[in-house]
């Protein structure tokens, strides 16, 4: 396979993965807000967009904190 093809399905299936990706984080969030309290939560992720892109559109605190360091 051509190095160009290869690297633009490799671009698209990046793309796809990652809109599936933040779709199952905001669907999440969505069922976690509904069945609980969570207002007053502050969520601790590693950067992961789309947690955070999930986390502010429901309107909820979070902060990035590197793997390793929760407790």
């Amino acid at each position: 396979m051509p190095s160009s093809i290869r690297r633009r399905t490799e671009s698209f299936t990046r793309g796809c993965f990652q809109r599936i990706r933040s779709r199952l984080a905001r669907e999440f969030l969505t069922e976690l807000t509904e069945k609980h309290d969570v207002t007053d939560a502050v969520f601790l992720i590693d950067g992961a967009d789309d947690l955070i892109g999930g986390l502010c559109k429901e309107g909820l605190s979070y902060r990035i904190q590197p793997h390793g360091y929760r407790n």
